[in-house]
């Protein structure tokens, strides 16, 4: 089921606190894309409730950050960075790791504002959400399904600032991020590349995996069987897994086989479905790498040529919240 709903017209107030919003950031024109609306009087989802300047740490020259309140069946939170020069940019979006199954309060996985700083570029629209549990987001962990929604709705709510070049989204994603990357290739329209970097590819292939490869990720299996049973082939496995036939844009696949967290082989499995649907991807297997491949180099230029050959500006490769 698609994550965007239909909503009713109103909420003239809301569009007025979000033109007023823009201003602040900085930008000159009408926004790229109009967020969903709501009855007056209550919010909606992709509404930006707040946007805050951070000027502790130094970011690119020409390029403000900002600490951004938005509503996704909530309260939720996300950095931003953003050139400052009037103009519509190509959008990151940035997507940490976290837990797969829902469950517990406090996560220890989420962006700073100095990451968020360090990783900002001139030429680049990035926002960085950090889903409901976890970081400045309040509320309880969701999984997969509920981090999609949390980044979806961000995603609207940045493009509702009127940066961001709504025909230009990229996604990068590590960990569980992979996974939400990958299911919001299958929602977002625009999308024009994704890497997945140690992905998390959903439920059916991570379980099979398992179940034929001996992996200290079996704790993992264990509580998506816990929760979701143990017959892969179910519906409630379905639901939960990226939905290769609505991907359109080019995948890269990055992953490590000394990853104990996800099994390399599971990667692979889903990398042979896409091959299969005849889309666009390709995988990277390194012999040495573990989980978020931090001290192979080799992945990082892979990962920053990807995103050049398929139309962004320079990415900087940090802030892998894996």
């Amino acid at each position: 089921m698609s994550i965007a709903t239909r909503c009713s017209r109103g909420a003239t107030l809301c569009v007025v606190l979000t033109a007023l919003l823009a201003m602040a950031f900085g930008l000159a024109g009408c926004a790229s894309r109009r967020p969903e609306s709501a009855p007056p009087g209550r919010h909606y989802n992709g509404e930006v409730i707040a946007l805050r300047q951070i000027t502790r740490y130094p970011v690119a020259v020409g390029v403000r950050l900002f600490e951004l309140t938005y509503w996704s069946d909530g309260i939720a939170r996300a950095w931003v960075s953003a050139p400052i020069r009037p103009g519509h940019y190509p959008l990151l979006i940035r997507l940490h790791g976290g837990y797969v199954v829902p469950g517990g309060t406090d996560a220890p996985l989420a962006y700073t504002a100095r990451g968020a700083a360090y990783t900002s570029e001139a030429d680049l629209v990035q926002v960085y959400p950090d889903y409901h549990g976890y970081g400045d987001s309040p509320g309880g962990i969701e999984g997969a399904a509920g981090d999609t929604r949390d980044a979806y709705y961000a995603v609207r709510a940045v493009e509702s600032l009127g940066k961001v070049d709504a025909h230009r989204l990229y996604l990068l994603g590590f960990s569980l991020g992979g996974d939400v990357a990958l299911k919001l290739a299958a929602e977002l329209p625009d999308v024009q590349a994704v890497v997945a970097v140690s992905p998390f590819v959903g439920p059916t292939d991570f379980v099979a995996a398992l179940s034929t490869y001996a992996s200290s990720a079996s704790l993992g299996g264990q509580r998506i069987v816990s929760d979701w049973g143990s017959n892969i082939h179910s519906r409630a496995y379905r639901r939960q897994d990226p939905d290769i036939a609505a991907i359109t844009a080019p995948v890269l696949l990055l992953q490590g086989q000394q990853d104990y967290s996800v099994p390399w082989q599971s990667v692979q499995l889903f990398y042979q479905q896409m091959k299969a649907a005849k889309k666009a991807v390709v995988l990277h297997l390194y012999p040495n790498g573990g989980h978020g491949l931090k001290g192979v180099p080799a992945a990082w230029v892979a990962l920053e040529q990807w995103f050049v050959d398929h139309g962004a500006p320079h990415v900087a490769t940090g802030a892998g919240v894996g």
